[in-house]
């Protein structure tokens, strides 16, 4: 709850500085929000670098890719993310795209490893290229959005013409109708939500 929220109130925050003639009340109080949101986050990282599902639980792999995005956004958005927070994320998410296994042992799915590449790439640029790369060898067995993540991924490594391969690859794959286009994938339920927004 704490994540969705946050990310809606950078979405409105980046909508108001693209749309010169948008606007909301000024009694909204946005950047007041996202500090608080902001707190609230760096309260529930765990001391590993990662995020659970409530303060205290145990890493989520999902969560972590969720949250390091998230403030990859507030960033963009022209808020102050504390980068020790960032290092502590990026230094998990090192450590489960080396493993592959969460700490109880059980291998990741790869969309999801997916989606710890691409928050990575996004938080650390170039440095995240070799990991980019060790998905893209992957990239057969990836559902279609994990593919999209991907290709999202080797942009923000600057590898913009293997992002577009990727994206080309995706469009091929698309089942559309007259009225209707869509891709078919089975996997992480948390991933096709993301995929809607």
């Amino acid at each position: 709850q704490t994540m969705s929220s946050f990310l809606g109130n950078i979405a409105v925050t980046q909508a108001l500085r693209e749309i010169r003639t948008a606007s909301i009340r000024p009694d909204n109080a946005l950047p007041r929000k996202v500090a608080r949101g902001l707190v609230r986050l760096y309260d529930h990282q765990r001391e590993d670098g990662s995020w659970g599902w409530w303060k205290g639980s145990e890493a989520d792999p999902f969560l972590t890719a969720y949250v390091m995005d998230g403030l990859q956004l507030a960033r963009e958005a022209g808020f102050a993310v504390d980068d020790e927070r960032i290092r502590g994320g990026q230094q998990q998410i090192r450590r489960l795209l080396v493993s592959g296994k969460m700490g109880d042992k059980q291998a990741i799915e790869l969309d999801v490893l997916a989606y710890l590449t691409y928050a990575y790439a996004r938080t650390a640029g170039p440095d995240a290229a070799r990991y980019v790369t060790a998905l893209e060898r992957r990239q057969t067995s990836l559902q279609p959005y994990g593919r999209a993540l991907l290709a999202l991924g080797l942009l923000a490594v600057g590898e913009r013409q293997r992002a577009g391969l990727g994206g080309g690859e995706i469009e091929r794959t698309v089942r559309a109708t007259d009225t209707e286009a869509h891709w078919e994938t089975k996997g992480d339920s948390r991933l096709l939500y993301l995929s809607e927004k």
